[in-house]
């Protein structure tokens, strides 16, 4: 079983998710790649995928640049944290306010400004999510961090989105709002979270590096940043 697929746009580059190193497999998924005007030659792959890198330079491909790094925390170790007695934790089922959430969201990203609302249809309950997985620092009824973390079942949960509203850091609420969120997964069943990230905040608070991901491209190919 494989997909090919993409980030945002083709131009982010072609991720090739397969379950198996069946060599005939990954051999269509690259000649499809190939084949396809869209989808360019140019792959975001794994360096830890050994079977698809050795396939990928059979076939002319050329390991061009670090596109990013998987970092990993292992949820056996502790995932106690404070909170500074202002601030109180979202509990679990708790019904986030759309506005607040847009907020935490938009301000912790550096965006100056009052934004537009988001459109009901892009706040919907996304099918298999666990909304009790989404954490929230919260003081005086604003929300002041927020961990969204992914995850149904198996052995990773995958961290996305990490934001802190500037004027609310320095305080460990990221940390909280990451280690509270881990810990409800923990308790599903997760063994391990992982996030896509070069950020010092990770390894600050006990991520270690598991992977690195390597842009991949023909020697003639000038699609790359």
């Amino acid at each position: 079983m494989g997909l090919i697929t993409y980030d945002t746009s083709y131009d982010d580059r072609v991720y090739l998710i397969h379950k198996s190193s069946e060599k005939p497999l990954l051999e269509r998924m690259i000649e499809t790649v190939l084949e396809s005007e869209d989808l360019g030659a140019a792959m975001k792959v794994n360096a830890k995928d050994a079977v698809l890198c050795r396939m990928l330079r059979e076939k002319g491909f050329e390991k061009k640049h670090k596109c990013g790094s998987v970092l990993s925390l292992d949820l056996s170790n502790s995932l106690a944290y404070d909170m500074p007695d202002a601030y109180t934790m979202s509990p679990r089922g708790f019904a986030a306010d759309p506005w607040q959430y847009q907020l935490v969201i938009h301000r912790g990203f550096e965006n100056d400004g009052i934004p537009e609302k988001w459109e009901d249809a892009f706040l919907k309950r996304i099918p298999h999510g666990n909304e009790d997985l989404k954490t929230f620092a919260i003081a005086r009824n604003e929300y002041c961090a927020h961990c969204g973390l992914w995850y149904t079942t198996g052995v990773t949960a995958y961290v996305e989105p990490v934001a802190t509203v500037p004027e609310h850091r320095k305080q460990g609420l990221a940390k909280a709002a990451v280690y509270e969120a881990c810990t409800r997964a923990k308790a599903l069943g997760a063994k391990r979270a992982i996030v896509l990230s070069d950020q010092e905040f990770y390894y600050r608070i006990g991520f270690t590096l598991s992977s690195e991901a390597y842009a991949w491209g023909k020697e003639d190919s000038t699609d790359f940043d």
